[in-house]
């Protein structure tokens, strides 16, 4: 900074020194020219004076020519005098940048020297800090090969000692495995049924393993996982633990085990099938059912996984289920026995139910019975599924009633009090907003004693797919459009084919809203799912209608719509749950 603004000073000192030069030039030609003018006057007045004087002896011209002399000696001066001034300025021309020249040219050896001088200092500084630093790395050195010593030798011990308590366990442990392997051979060849009791899972022959031993076993093997970092173990490990819970009968603490298992391993289908038999023998057969999907959907070949499922289907009275799954997996025995306890305790639920009375125009109501399905793009769907169709999962529902028919404009103004023609009662209910239909359900079960309800969108899709008589076809009722469903290349609106349960039109004719809000599908099997039934979110609809493709008429599309929204292609379709009402007591 003060090499700069001694720099700044010298070229102002340079600039004035030039303005006083040029001004004293200046003044200098000045003061010639004002004394030639002061000249030329004189000799003009004097010139008058001696004219008038010698006027009578010298001629006009004489007189002329006496002026013209003296105004061409007076010119010339004034040449001299613009001359004397472009010398001057071409020597302070010349001279002026000599001067500053000179001038930068001792500043520049100055700030040279400076320059020289810090880095002179700044090169001492860095030798020093060096010394300093090699000095602290030096220390560092040796602190650090003191600690490696002391560490190597503490670690050293302590190895040891961690090692001779391995060993000791590494010991008792390779017991426990052939053990296990001999148990979990056994349990390969056991019954596979899912019948097996907790009692026939203590049998000492079966795991060969005194049950006074089993207290010590789970001891020995806790121990092997509090000292594993995090408290956490090997598969293997939670998986021996949980079988010798199964055996004492500690269902809760086996099933957390196990769960433990899934988590180092989730892709082993065997430990599903550990959960899945525990539940069962729990009698909690829809988390028996969950496991056992999610066993199948990694390992599909396994024959125990399949009679498991068979087992927890009828179980939970899936008789229909359970004798496909039997005929398609070819176990002769089982369908025997399915067939026999079929005939004795099949379903006696009504079948259809007829809802008439009150002045309300009569509509029938079909049963969906239990059952196990794949929603979604399945296979038969083709290229024509869309992204939200997937992913594929596996469904279970219990009972329940569906509308033959999508409601009718006859018994949507009986309910709501409205006129209707004659020629409109036939036709179906639309233009009316899903606020509409909330208050008409309001309105119909008061007037009916029922419960209905709009259906969920996994029994809309379960009823369209034709229940557990499903023949998998890609609409509702039929791989060929024409034959079920009436959308836009269709002439006619007449009643298409119904599907395998007999009901109708669950392809085009109109868009059918459900009581899902509309989301994404969630992976892993689920029980009677509803997605957010309360939320004012966009809200489900499927079926497709009169305006619409055959793409869109497909068992799996999806579409949704706001609340407020109305259309003329779109309706809806009654459900209602299953009551003891409903239950014949004489088949």
């Amino acid at each position: 900074m003060e090499e700069e603004t001694n720099e700044k000073q010298k070229t102002a000192i340079g600039g004035k020194l030039q303005i006083i030069l040029w001004i004293f030039v200046i003044a200098l030609v000045v003061a010639f020219m004002a004394y030639k003018a002061i000249n030329i006057n004189r000799q003009i007045s004097n010139h008058d004076t001696i004219s008038y004087s010698i006027q009578e002896t010298i001629t006009q011209n004489e007189i002329r020519q006496l002026v013209s002399d003296v105004m061409q000696e007076n010119i010339n001066a004034i040449f001299a005098g613009i001359t004397i001034l472009l010398t001057l300025f071409s020597i302070i021309l010349v001279v002026v940048p000599i001067i500053n020249n000179a001038q930068n040219i001792k500043s520049i050896e100055k700030i040279e020297d400076e320059s020289r001088k810090r880095s002179e200092k700044i090169q001492r500084d860095l030798e020093t800090t060096k010394e300093h630093l090699d000095d602290s790395l030096n220390g560092l050195r040796r602190e650090t090969d003191k600690l490696r010593t002391s560490l190597k030798h503490d670690l050293d011990d302590d190895l040891k000692e961690h090692e001779k308590k391995i060993n000791e366990l590494g010991e008792k442990l390779s017991g426990f495995e052939n053990k296990l392997k001999e148990m979990e051979s056994k349990t390969e060849d056991s019954d596979c049924s899912g019948n097996t009791s907790t009692e026939e899972m203590s049998d000492e022959k079966k795991y060969e393993i005194p049950l006074d031993k089993i207290d010590e076993s789970i001891h020995n093997l806790t121990m092997i996982i509090n000292q594993q970092e995090n408290g956490s173990a090997s598969y293997d490990i939670y998986i021996k633990r949980g079988l010798l819970f199964l055996r004492k009968g500690r269902l809760n603490e086996a099933i957390r085990d196990f769960h433990s298992a899934i988590i180092e391993n989730p892709l082993h289908g065997e430990t599903y099938y550990l959960l899945s038999k525990v539940h069962y023998n729990n009698n909690d057969y829809k988390e028996a059912w969950k496991d056992i999907e999610k066993a199948i959907d990694i390992d599909s070949g396994k024959v125990k996984y399949y009679q498991l499922r068979i087992n927890i289907y009828m179980k939970m009275g899936l008789y229909e289920d359970a004798r496909n799954e039997a005929y398609n997996r070819n176990f002769g025995d089982m369908i025997n026995e399915i067939e026999k306890e079929y005939a004795e305790n099949g379903n006696q639920i009504k079948q259809r139910i007829r809802i008439n009375g009150n002045d309300i125009p009569a509509f029938e109501m079909i049963l969906v019975e239990k059952g196990v399905f794949s929603m979604g793009a399945t296979e038969e769907q083709g290229e024509d599924a869309y992204d939200d169709e997937k992913p594929v999962h596996r469904v279970l529902l219990s009972d329940f009633y569906i509308g033959k028919n999508a409601v009718t404009k006859s018994l949507w103004a009986k309910v709501m009090g409205l006129a209707i023609s004659n020629a409109e009662k036939e036709k179906l209910a639309t233009e009316i907003t899903r606020t509409d239909i909330t208050l008409f359900i309001k309105r119909l079960n008061a007037m009916t004693g029922r419960n209905f309800r709009l259906p969920s969108e996994a029994e809309w899709e379960y009823a369209a797919r034709g229940g557990n008589r499903s023949r998998k076809y890609k609409y509702s009722g039929s791989n060929n459009p024409k034959e079920v469903a009436y959308y836009w290349s269709t002439s006619d609106s007449n009643s298409r084919k119904a599907n395998e349960l007999g009901i109708c039109n669950m392809s085009g004719s109109v868009w059918e809203w459900c009581v899902d809000s509309y989301g994404p599908y969630e992976k892993g099997p689920q029980v009677n799912p509803i997605r957010n039934k309360n939320d004012e979110k966009k809200k489900v609809c499927r079926g497709g209608g009169y305006l619409s493709g055959a793409r869109r008429c497909r068992v799996s599309h999806r579409r949704c719509y706001d609340n407020d929204y109305s259309s003329s292609d779109l309706g809806f379709r009654l459900a209602m749950e299953v009551s003891q009402d409903n239950v014949m007591i004489n088949k």
